[in-house]
C-alpha cells in the first residue's frame, strides 16, 4: 500500500479513534472519519493480545491485501483494529470481515458501480488489456514476443 494511502502518525490514529464512527464483527473493529482529501487512508492496529510479532504481521498483511482489492470510496480515514479471533482466521475469513464492515459503513462501492461476473459477484481485480478467449479468460498481449517469432 502506497505511503499516501496509509495513516502513519499517532495524531492521525487518535483523531479517527476519538472522533470517528465504529462498526465491529467477530474479527475486526472498523473506525472511520472523513478526511476531506481525494484519497482514503488506512491504518491497521494489531495489539499484543493477538499473538507474537509473526502473527500480528501476518494479520496486517492479510488486512492490507483485502483492503487493496476492495473498491473503497475516497475521502475517508479508516482504521481496522484486529480482535483476538483474527489470529486464527484465514485470508478468506478476514477478507469477508473487511468487506462486511466496509459495506455496513457505506464505504464499499455497490455492485451497480462495479462490473460484475456472469454469476452476479463483483470483479475483485481491475480489467487488463488483452485478448479474451472463448471461456472469458484474458490473455495479456505480448506483441514484443510475437514480433521476435
Amino acid at each position: 500500500m502506497q505511503r499516501e494511502r496509509r495513516l502513519t502518525t499517532t495524531p492521525q490514529f487518535s483523531s479517527v479513534h476519538e472522533h470517528g464512527r465504529g462498526w465491529a464483527n467477530r474479527y475486526l473493529v472498523l473506525r472511520t472519519i472523513p478526511n476531506h482529501l481525494d484519497k482514503s487512508r488506512f491504518g491497521f492496529l494489531t495489539g499484543k493480545r493477538i499473538g507474537n510479532s509473526v502473527v500480528r504481521n501476518r494479520v496486517k498483511r492479510r488486512l492490507r491485501e483485502a483492503v487493496r482489492l476492495a473498491s473503497v470510496k475516497e475521502g475517508w480515514d479508516v482504521v481496522f483494529i484486529a480482535r483476538r479471533g483474527s489470529a486464527d482466521a484465514n485470508y478468506k475469513q478476514l477478507d469477508q470481515a473487511v468487506g462486511d464492515l466496509l459495506k455496513r459503513s457505506g464505504l464499499l462501492f455497490t455492485q451497480a458501480t462495479n462490473s460484475t461476473k456472469s454469476n452476479g459477484t463483483p470483479h475483485r481485480f481491475p480489467a487488463r488489456a488483452g485478448k479474451v478467449d472463448g471461456q472469458g479468460n484474458i490473455g495479456l498481449q505480448n506483441s514484443h514476443l510475437e514480433a521476435e517469432a
